[in-house]
């Protein structure tokens, strides 16, 4: 068990800093997919009427992304 908490740490640890970073990556590269992803961050701001920056949202949607891939990979290569 100790194995599966650090693999869901570092989970948590890499998928938010590569979501940054992937923020910025498809901000300069792929300017529609960002304004897509931030328009949406907007859009569920805008209904929890929440004051962040659609920035910070779109990072969490990122990370949340990148959990699921990674989630998805660890329970496809552990099988016990």
């Amino acid at each position: 068990m100790k194995k599966h908490g650090f693999s869901h740490g570092a989970a948590v640890l890499v998928c938010t800093i590569s979501s940054a970073l992937l923020v910025d990556v498809l901000r300069k590269h792929v300017p529609v997919v960002h304004d897509a992803v931030e328009n949406f961050a907007k859009y569920l701001l805008g209904i929890f009427q929440f004051t962040n920056p659609p920035e910070h949202l779109a990072i969490l949607l990122y990370a949340t992304l990148l959990a699921v891939v990674w989630g998805v990979a660890f329970a496809l290569m552990h099988k016990d």
